[in-house]
C-alpha cells in the first residue's frame, strides 16, 4: 500500500517486547519476539530485493546486560528439579547443545521446557528468585514495590517454585526490574544508501542516512 506513493515512503517496525521482556528477566519471551522481528525483517528484505530504490536498516536502540554462559541440565525424567540453578548449570565443553528440538515453520522452538536449556543470565537486576527455568504460566515479575513504592522486594510467588535461588539485587532498592546497558549495537543495511553504513557510527548519523535515502535536506 505504501509503495503506491510516487514520492516513496518511510516505515518503522519495532519489536518492543524484546525490551519489555528483558526488563522482566524473561529471556525466552524476549527471544520469541526477536524471532518474530527476524521474520519481519525477512519480509522487508524480500520486498527490497524486488526493487532498486528501497533501503532497509535494522538496528536496536539499546542493549540489555545479558549473556549466554552455558546450559542448565536436568535428568529427562525430571529428577533434580529441586536443585538450585548453580547445581544444574554446565559450562564450556560440559554445556553441550540445548535440546529445544526442531523449529516450527516460523522458526520458533517446538518446546522450551526441555532437559537441557540455555543458561541465559542478566547482569543487572533487583532482588528476585531465579529457578533457571522458563516462565510457562506468564511473563516473569521479578520484584514488587512495597506500599511506599520506594523499596522493591523479590516476588514471593516466584520464590515458591522448587529449586529456586534468591538473588540479591545490584540495582537501587527502588528498582523492580532489569535495566538497559551502554554497549554499542549492531546496524545492518541493504539497498541504496547502504554504503553510508560502515564502521562505528553515532546514533544521530543513522537519521542522516535515512534522510539522504529519502532525498531530504541534501544529506547534510
Amino acid at each position: 500500500m505504501l509503495s503506491r506513493n510516487d514520492n516513496g515512503f518511510f516505515l518503522m517496525v519495532e519489536a518492543g517486547r524484546i525490551d519489555k521482556y528483558s526488563h522482566s528477566l524473561d529471556w525466552e519471551r524476549a527471544v520469541f519476539d526477536t524471532i518474530m522481528f527476524d521474520n519481519t525483517v525477512k519480509i522487508a528484505k524480500e520486498y527490497a530485493a524486488k526493487s532498486s530504490d528501497t533501503l532497509v536498516l535494522v538496528i536496536a536502540d539499546h542493549t540489555h546486560p545479558a549473556s549466554i554462559i552455558g546450559t542448565y541440565v536436568e535428568a529427562a525424567d525430571g529428577s533434580g528439579a529441586a536443585q538450585p540453578p548453580r547445581e544444574r548449570i554446565r559450562l564450556y565443553d560440559a554445556a553441550g547443545f540445548p535440546a529445544y528440538g526442531p523449529a516450527d515453520a516460523d522458526g520458533y522452538p517446538t518446546s522450551i521446557d526441555v532437559w537441557r536449556r540455555l543458561a541465559f543470565v542478566f547482569a543487572a537486576y533487583p532482588d528476585h528468585c531465579d529457578a533457571g527455568r522458563p516462565y510457562l504460566t506468564g511473563e516473569n515479575k521479578p520484584a514488587v514495590l512495597g506500599p511506599d513504592t520506594k523499596v522493591a522486594t523479590a516476588n514471593e510467588e516466584a520464590c515458591a517454585a522448587p529449586g529456586i535461588a534468591r538473588r540479591m539485587g545490584n540495582l537501587p532498592l527502588r528498582a523492580d526490574r532489569g535495566i538497559h546497558s551502554g554497549e554499542d549495537v549492531i546496524l545492518t543495511a541493504m539497498g541504496p544508501g547502504a554504503a553510508m553504513v560502515r564502521g562505528r557510527m553515532d546514533n544521530t548519523a543513522v537519521f542522516r542516512v535515512m534522510a539522504t535515502a529519502l532525498g531530504l535536506g541534501g544529506g547534510r
